[in-house]
């Protein structure tokens, strides 16, 4: 039987996220990372995983000579959507489509 941190790595995309950040969201959402995964815990731990797909959608992109690191960011906003919809709380995937207009500025400063 697998614990519920694990199971929350198991999620795509989510295998290489921090330990701290993993520990947070689960102490947010009162559950136990070390604890079993059962059935009755799926609700909790998948808007626990949604919050993690959340999180990734700022994660800062990387690149340290031919070795770089990008993310999915679409398909992150998308999955922690459909997670938040499918567990009950839609007013937090209805605040994942906030986006910021690019501004523009004049020739003048």
């Amino acid at each position: 039987m697998s614990t519920i941190k694990d199971t929350i790595l198991s999620f795509q995309g989510l295998e290489n996220i921090p330990d701290a950040f993993i520990g947070r969201v689960l102490d947010l959402r009162g559950l136990k990372g070390e604890d079993d995964y059962t059935a009755d815990k799926d609700k909790q731990v998948c808007l626990a995983a949604a919050d993690c797909y959340a999180n990734m959608v700022n994660s800062p992109d990387w690149t340290e000579n031919k070795l770089s690191q990008t993310y999915p960011r679409a398909f992150f906003r998308r999955t922690a959507k459909e997670l938040y919809i499918q567990n009950g709380e839609s007013d937090k995937a209805t605040m994942l489509d906030v986006t910021c207009p690019k501004g523009k500025s004049g020739e003048r400063w």
